[in-house]
């Protein structure tokens, strides 16, 4: 049997999670495919663009208007897009340098949250889940969807913690926004506020 080459695994991996989450029909369209395409053409990795569908289809908030029936893979490119530009914008002024190995981004993301917890700036709840992930930092065999799920904790955490004066301040209550993406605004406002490190490797 000839091995899956890393290209069938990208699409049939995207193709696998975005079909379990959206149930029939169990096929994807030609402009599905072409979505798939160019992130892979971007370069957005596989590890990335699972986070994005899986935060597509989080769970609203209460009180959130009902989405309605998810029809193509387009429902998830609001949220591959906005991680891959965090991913970016943690790499500006890194241009030059070889593609760190994944131990090197394990030291890099423990130094950061080791530098968190010295602050010792977190809302309530944010430096334990903080602590965990430094456990799991500093191992060698580091687990990095316990690391994913973490990062998924401290984001639900900081937006339950949100005040009233955090959602203006993100512009999370601008009219017409989506309950995702103001919820998406209000998280990515917060960490950089409280300078909260991500702790997923691929940010690295």
């Amino acid at each position: 049997m000839t091995p899956m080459s890393e290209r069938d695994r990208y699409f049939q991996e995207i193709s696998r999670a975005f079909l379990a989450r959206r149930g029939a029909p169990f096929f994807l369209s030609p402009k599905d495919l072409e979505l798939i395409a160019s992130w892979e053409k971007a370069g957005i990795p596989l590890a990335l663009v699972l986070e994005g569908i899986e935060r597509a289809f989080a769970p609203l908030p209460a009180g959130a208007a009902p989405r309605g029936k998810v029809l193509t893979l387009a429902f998830c490119q609001n949220q591959v897009r906005k991680l891959h530009e965090l991913r970016r914008e943690r790499r500006v002024g890194r241009t030059g340098r070889s593609v760190p190995g994944r131990a090197e981004k394990r030291l890099r993301a423990l130094a950061e949250v080791e530098e968190f917890l010295a602050r010792g700036a977190g809302p309530p709840g944010i430096e334990a889940i903080a602590r965990r992930a430094r456990a799991l930092l500093a191992a060698e065999g580091t687990d990095e969807e316990a690391l994913e799920r973490l990062d998924e904790e401290a984001d639900a955490a900081l937006a339950d913690s949100a005040a009233d004066d955090d959602r203006q301040a993100a512009g999370a209550d601008a009219p017409g926004l989506t309950a995702a993406a103001a919820r998406t605004r209000l998280i990515k406002h917060l960490r950089i506020n409280f300078c909260l490190p991500f702790f997923a490797l691929f940010y690295y």
